[in-house]
């Protein structure tokens, strides 16, 4: 049996994204970190990963990191931009909700059992 993918996305449920790119901001098709998560977990829990994969988002203003506040610390001191998006307790991806990099990790995880794509 291969691992589960658990994945969490550390950021701002309110805020924008850091690497929101110029277009969209003079579009005004913006969307918060909490609509950018609500649409990656519809797609997950609609994909062929959702037996297997966990989503969970947690925001730094009102819920408590937990034992990955160290991390999130030191990637905030480094300049990263939010959200931050670990799976399996490894940051993959910062800056930005891409949906079919973070379904395609799953999808590595839960099928292969690779723990270190």
């Amino acid at each position: 049996m291969y691992p589960r993918a658990n994945i969490i996305v550390f950021g701002l449920w309110d805020g924008f994204c850091g690497a929101c790119d110029n277009h969209s901001r003079r579009m005004n098709k913006m969307e918060t970190m909490g609509m950018q998560f609500n649409r990656l977990a519809n797609f997950i829990r609609q994909s062929d990963v959702a037996q297997d994969a966990d989503v969970v988002f947690v925001d730094l203003l009102v819920d408590d990191p937990g034992v990955s506040k160290n991390v999130i610390d030191d990637l905030l001191d480094k300049g990263y931009k939010l959200p931050f998006v670990m799976i399996n307790d490894r940051v993959r991806f910062t800056g930005s909700i891409n949906i079919m990099s973070i379904y395609n990790e799953a999808k590595m995880i839960t099928e292969n059992g690779c723990m270190l794509c």
